[in-house]
């Protein structure tokens, strides 16, 4: 009864989480590999900047919820839908590391510098 409890905790969060995660890789896929300009007054420097403290927790969050999912004995059923939605979560931590070195080496070309 807990462990379905706890189960059912973890999916409420991941669907959460992935759905605002969602809309954070929409907006890089936007900008970033859509070729939109930035908003007014925002340079790649700028929001490459903003990024990296999303990237930072959504890595611990990873972490976290990896470690809660697949830590012990976790077989019951009603921990599979978490588990999917760890990978679905891991996988858009993948493409927003890709996006952040996209827009480092855009940004490296673009100004000949690095970001600062």
């Amino acid at each position: 009864m807990l462990n379905a409890f706890f189960a059912s905790v973890t999916v409420r969060c991941l669907i959460l989480f992935n759905f605002l995660f969602l809309l954070q890789n929409l907006l890089d896929i936007k900008y970033l590999w859509g070729g939109s300009a930035l908003p007014s007054g925002m340079t790649y420097a700028s929001y490459a900047h903003r990024g990296a403290y999303p990237l930072i927790a959504t890595a611990l969050l990873a972490a976290v919820f990896t470690l809660i999912c697949f830590s012990g004995n976790k077989s019951h059923p009603s921990w599979r839908p978490a588990k999917l939605l760890v990978y679905l979560w891991l996988a858009q931590n993948i493409f927003l590391v890709g996006s952040a070195i996209f827009l480092r080496h855009s940004n490296k070309r673009l100004s000949g510098s690095r970001i600062r």
